[in-house]
């Protein structure tokens, strides 16, 4: 009887340690709603970058815990260090101080200007924008060119919804988004038949599940890279952009 109740209690202490596994194998992240890339679709959570993530954690043996906030808020968790790693973010030097890159980019990402229908711009370079009111995103990162640009006027708000609301009411003249990401929130909004966008793109690159510098799983940057590398050679990574229109 001593013997039987001796093995309940190891097997109560293992279970508890096994339960603390699972935890240090969940991977905290952290974004912005971005579709198609992440975003919720009726209670879920959705998109291509969403899913590759996923799939390729799970293929390591971790469990990825995606939680949403506003963009900048998004930022200041991973520099402290409160969420392990940031999706879909484009590198810079300064965000190279808190933040680990991994190799192999979760995607591309081309940036463009959106305005209404009907309403036709000559756009040669960033100088064509001279007296306009330009809607941005609080906590994104666009490029130097455009960043030190002068003669109009730049107008950073929450969210890309917001900008399309300001564009129908004329409070601003153009707006800068993702290209699909624009087309996405525009189509949600059934506005998609008064938005459009210039061919141009004003600027692009690729953008990373970024690890936080201070969180303890940073070390997963290399085999992510690793395993996200071979993850896009198969058919289940097709399937994925496929799904989304990719």
């Amino acid at each position: 009887m001593k013997a039987l109740l001796l093995s309940f209690t190891t097997m109560a202490v293992l279970l508890v340690l096994g339960s603390g596994t699972v935890s240090a194998d969940t991977i905290d992240v952290v974004s912005d709603s971005w579709p198609p890339y992440v975003f919720e679709d009726n209670g879920c959570i959705a998109g291509t970058d969403y899913e590759t993530v996923k799939a390729v954690l799970e293929g390591m043996g971790h469990q990825l815990r995606l939680t949403f906030y506003p963009w900048k808020r998004c930022i200041a968790m991973v520099e402290d260090g409160s969420a392990d790693a940031l999706m879909d973010a484009g590198k810079t030097q300064q965000r190279e101080k808190t933040l680990i890159f991994p190799k192999e980019p979760l995607s591309s990402s081309q940036t463009v200007l959106f305005h209404m229908k009907g309403r036709l711009f000559v756009f040669r370079s960033l100088a064509d924008l001279k007296g306009l009111k330009v809607g941005t995103q609080l906590g994104y990162s666009y490029s130097d060119e455009f960043n030190q640009a002068r003669g109009f006027i730049k107008e950073p708000v929450e969210s890309v919804e917001i900008n399309i609301r300001k564009l129908l009411y004329g409070r601003i003249d153009l707006f800068m988004a993702n290209r699909n990401f624009g087309l996405f929130e525009a189509q949600r909004m059934g506005v998609s038949d008064q938005i459009d966008h210039l061919q141009e793109t004003i600027s692009s690159g690729d953008v990373y599940l970024a690890f936080s510098r201070k969180s303890p799983k940073n070390a997963l940057a290399v085999e992510f890279a690793k395993a996200l590398k071979q993850f896009k050679k198969t058919d289940r990574y097709r399937a994925i952009l496929k799904k989304y229109g990719q």
